[in-house]
């Protein structure tokens, strides 16, 4: 028989939910260049982002200290405008 999660972890687990969704955002799309990963900004903050380090393209370092400053780094799918 299935326990059932106490109220408490209930309560944990939709409080970091909403703390998450709380959080600011940033977009990236994520492509490849010359078999090579790239990370580049989708919005006005990542683009903000890459000009204080001056690149053009986020690196997963780079990734890493933005979730760590309290950013949601969300991928934005590239979708074809026309076959």
């Amino acid at each position: 028989m299935a326990t059932q999660p106490s109220a408490s972890a209930l309560i944990t687990t939709l409080g970091r939910a909403a703390l998450e969704a709380e959080k600011p955002v940033i977009k990236v799309t994520v492509g490849h260049q010359y078999g090579q990963e790239v990370i580049r900004p989708a919005c006005e903050a990542a683009h903000l982002f890459c000009e204080m380090v001056n690149t053009r393209t986020l690196t997963s370092r780079l990734i890493g200290q933005i979730k760590r400053l309290g950013y949601r780094v969300v991928v934005i799918q590239n979708q074809p405008t026309e076959l």
